[in-house]
């Protein structure tokens, strides 16, 4: 079944930590995922976490295509975000964790 591959593939690319990749995936066949309410936000909520562990901070340009917003969507929400302390001269500022400290 073609549905089955696409939502396998959507998962590959976010357990590989593709997210650019997911959302080429999932933006032509959001039609699928209409009846899981709440999809996106708990995507974007599981990317954001990832990222929070990995970086310390990342490009605002990069962030929103990791992401899948736009210039701004990005903005509202970082300010509505806990893992994202601030934007600073187009920086998004990761809370810190005790995963992306230098150690």
């Amino acid at each position: 079944n073609e549905n089955i591959v696409t939502i396998q593939k959507c998962v590959d690319a976010l357990e590989k930590g593709k997210f650019r990749d997911f959302w080429q995936l999932y933006v032509p066949t959001q039609a699928l995922f209409a009846d899981a309410v709440g999809f996106v936000e708990m995507v974007r909520l599981f990317i954001v976490s990832n990222l929070r562990d990995t970086f310390k901070n990342m490009p605002q340009g990069i962030f929103t295509q990791q992401l899948g917003l736009d210039n701004v969507s990005v903005v509202s929400f970082c300010d509505s975000n806990k893992f994202i302390e601030k934007i600073v001269d187009e920086v998004v500022v990761f809370a810190s964790n005790e995963e992306n400290q230098q150690k």
